[in-house]
């Protein structure tokens, strides 16, 4: 629980500071052969996030971040590939620095909730 938050404050905090490459990350992880990759991972962070979840300060609220972890998960086949491409299409030319590097400070504040809840 506390490596996904200090991960999660890491990937944050290289947004904030190279916003242009975390959005070629992005748009890069969205390829089609990376898909299943993604799946898988963002099934296994979501279900340690509910396995850990009685072991934190806030069980419920860890609980229900790992559960809509795995339901974004479990969207990937539904959403298709040709939506994801026209989603990484969006990311990679249309996606404003400074909505990359909003989002990025939200990366920083879930992982410090994470580590907080982790402590």
């Amino acid at each position: 629980m506390l490596a996904i938050g200090v991960l999660i404050i890491g990937v944050g905090s290289f947004g904030v500071l190279m916003p242009v490459t975390l959005r070629r990350l992005l748009a890069a992880r969205m390829q089609p052969r990376m898909l299943p990759r993604l799946l898988i991972a963002r099934l296994l962070v979501g279900s340690a996030l509910v396995v850990a979840a009685g072991e934190t300060k806030f069980p419920g609220a860890v609980r229900v971040m790992g559960g809509v972890i795995v339901a974004a998960a479990a969207m990937i086949p539904v959403i298709g590939l040709a939506r994801i491409a026209a989603m990484r299409e969006r990311i990679s030319t249309g996606l404003p620095v400074g909505i990359v590097r909003v989002g990025a400070l939200f990366l920083i504040g879930v992982g410090s909730f994470f580590v907080y809840a982790a402590m």
